[in-house]
């Protein structure tokens, strides 16, 4: 029998391999939405995460609830099963732009397999705020689309929820969460057509189909032909329509679809380096995944101000005048790869290679070993660094001193996170630190603008004490 998963997570951050999930909640229904099981539970904070202030303001965790009913290696071994169960579609809020992302370098630094949840055993992922976007636009009846203060379309579950009474409780609780989003796609799939067609976009070969079918050529003169298409996301925002008319670039090896949106920058004004290296409105579509593009019938006009207009007519315009440079554009954009960086921290390592099938057999006998003892037996013949790394880090975090060697190795690596040592992300970007919390604590005290609530003031009062008591165990 296909099910749902409906998730959501709270986290310590918003960083996918430094911070961890607080909170996870599900709710497994059958293809009706009835309801079949459900899985709620805590997570007990790892000795090395920092957490965002503004994360625990935001989920109203008291540094006093950071013990919770298991351990992260515990939690993240049941969030595996769960999504891993056959059949199994999970599905959040925005799960693939964020929750999806940090199970899955949850998964990776446990030793889990990243990817089954989204392809193994008929297992698939989709998110319901693309899909949400799609009916708001397209089929509105039924539901009351809420407005931010200043009159622009809001997409956040939170007022979602309030302007249809989906989930009682308060906001950004996981379960409540879970329960909003799972009442607004009862509502949603009662028109099924659209909900089938929408889920579908979900699938790789569904949506590589798609945008072959719905993208138009159009001849450009002399010099050639644009193919254009409308793409649509939450990012391009409410004033909007979210959506956009775009221009297809090309397919980079990385199995991206490159589109120009055309109302961002004006290319006449931009220089060769920021019409290459620096260009804004470029987006990469990866199969499956919004953004996602639409038939054009579907544009509507009347999103499409006068300045848009005029915007994206100059862009054309400067392509067609252009053509050489336009076509050097889209071939750097299709060569162009991240960056590598020197010296990243193996917890955000997790796209530097699929692992073998060797690692992964290695990987399920750490998970299937009978004690920590086994565990750290079989790091100890663990071949590939990234995963012996991760493996004894799990051993850290759980607090195994099981030999002098791996206490010692232990206390440096906490050491490491709990002074300003540099430790970076696959950006470059340093990890966040105790004393970065201690100042943007400090800034939201400070924030007259945006003056604490009584309780967020506590909540920051009591993390603020919580760092400085783990801080002096290791000046």
């Amino acid at each position: 029998m296909r099910t749902y998963l409906f998730y959501d997570l709270e986290t310590s951050g918003l960083h996918h391999a430094f911070d961890q999930i607080l909170q996870f909640a599900a709710i497994r229904t059958d293809e009706n939405f009835h309801e079949l099981e459900r899985h709620e539970f805590r997570v007990h904070i790892r000795p090395d995460v920092i957490p965002s202030p503004e994360a625990l303001t935001t989920t109203k965790i008291d540094p006093m609830e950071f013990r919770g009913e298991m351990n992260e290696f515990e939690a993240v071994r049941r969030i595996h099963q769960l999504v891993n169960v056959p059949n199994t579609t999970s599905i959040g809020y925005n799960s693939i732009g964020f929750d999806d992302l940090m199970i899955r370098h949850a998964f990776f630094r446990n030793l889990l397999d990243p990817y089954t949840h989204g392809y193994a055993n008929g297992c698939k992922r989709a998110d319901l705020l693309p899909i949400a976007i799609i009916f708001r636009q397209f089929n509105p009846e039924g539901i009351n689309w809420p407005h931010k203060e200043d009159g622009t379309p809001s997409m956040k579950l939170e007022l979602i929820s309030k302007a249809n009474g989906l989930a009682d409780g308060m906001a950004h609780d996981a379960m409540v969460d879970v329960e909003a989003t799972l009442a607004l796609a009862k509502k949603l799939a009662a028109n099924k057509t659209i909900w089938s067609w929408a889920m579908e976009y979900f699938d790789k070969n569904t949506f590589n189909a798609r945008l072959d079918k719905y993208v138009e050529h159009k001849p450009l003169g002399e010099v050639g032909q644009l193919t254009w298409g409308l793409l649509m996301h939450n990012r391009i925002g409410g004033n909007a329509g979210y959506q956009a008319p775009v221009i297809y670039m090309g397919h980079s090896n990385m199995k991206q679809h490159l589109f120009l949106q055309l109302d961002r920058a004006d290319l006449a004004e931009l220089n060769e380096t920021e019409r290459k290296e620096e260009l804004s409105g470029v987006w990469r579509c990866k199969y499956g995944e919004p953004p996602f593009i639409l038939p054009f019938e579907r544009l509507q006009k009347d999103f499409i101000t006068d300045e848009r207009r005029a915007l994206m007519k100059s862009n054309v315009q400067w392509i067609k005048e252009n053509w050489t440079e336009w076509q050097a554009m889209c071939q750097f954009q299709m060569d162009y790869r991240y960056p590598q960086v020197d010296g990243v921290d193996t917890d955000d390592l997790i796209y530097n290679g699929f692992w073998n099938d060797s690692i992964k057999k290695q990987n399920v006998a750490f998970h299937q070993a009978r004690d920590w003892q086994e565990r750290y037996d079989i790091c100890s013949t663990m071949k590939d660094e990234t995963t012996r790394t991760l493996g004894r880090r799990i051993l850290f975090r759980n607090e195994q001193q099981l030999s002098p060697e791996l206490s010692m190795a232990q206390m440096e690596f906490f050491t490491e996170r709990w002074t300003d040592q540099k430790i970076l992300d696959k950006t470059g970007k340093d990890r966040f630190t105790p004393h970065m919390a201690l100042q943007r604590i400090q800034e939201l005290y400070d924030d007259q603008e945006n003056p604490l609530s009584e309780e967020d003031h506590n909540i920051l009062m009591s993390y603020e004490e919580w760092l400085h008591e783990r801080m002096a165990n290791f000046e």
